[in-house]
């Protein structure tokens, strides 16, 4: 689990971003390379929620509310909601990856399993929300201008595979606004 004081980091930084789509002092591909990162590193609590609950780590109908918001935020935005579909999915993968790395390690006794876990609709799923209306923002924002996040700065976080965060760099490039 990522400790206190990084988590306390990553709250203030989501309570401060708000709806702004930038974070300040970043360029808007660092922003979204940041947003990213937040969204990735709260895959442990998930997980920790799953593990102690005994719910399984993929869970289609979720994704599916997930995508279906993503789509309609993107459109709203001015954003191809098929393009925007492509990105948001491979955070799925991604997410769905780290959750089970962490399970995993926690089922073989290679990690200190958690003895509780935020709540998962109460707690981790606003601030899920949050980060990603805020991605969807900052894509926006940068929509026609050249620009992808820099691949080194996704595989910081722990149990994220090389491909996964390849694939979330990528599907960001095709991200297209709807007149595109």
């Amino acid at each position: 689990m990522i400790n206190a004081l990084r988590r306390y980091a990553i709250v203030l930084a989501i309570a401060v971003l708000g709806s702004t789509p930038g974070i300040a002092g970043g360029t808007d591909s660092d922003s979204l390379a940041q947003l990213i990162v937040m969204r990735l590193d709260l895959m442990d609590e998930v997980a920790a929620y799953k593990f102690l609950n005994d719910v399984p780590v993929e869970d289609r109908e979720r994704e599916a509310v997930v995508l279906s918001r993503a789509v309609e935020a993107a459109e709203d935005a001015g954003l191809d909601g098929a393009t925007t579909v492509a990105f948001f999915s491979a955070q799925i993968e991604a997410a769905k990856a780290i959750q089970s790395c962490w399970i995993e390690r926690w089922r073989r006794g290679d990690a200190s399993a958690p003895a509780a876990a935020p709540d998962l609709t109460g707690a981790i799923r606003p601030r899920l929300i949050e980060i990603g209306d805020t991605m969807i923002a900052a894509i926006a924002d940068r929509a026609g201008q050249p620009g992808e996040i820099d691949p080194g700065a996704l595989p910081t976080i722990d149990c994220l595979a090389q491909d996964k965060a390849d694939a979330i760099v990528t599907s960001l490039a095709t991200v297209s606004t709807a007149s595109d």
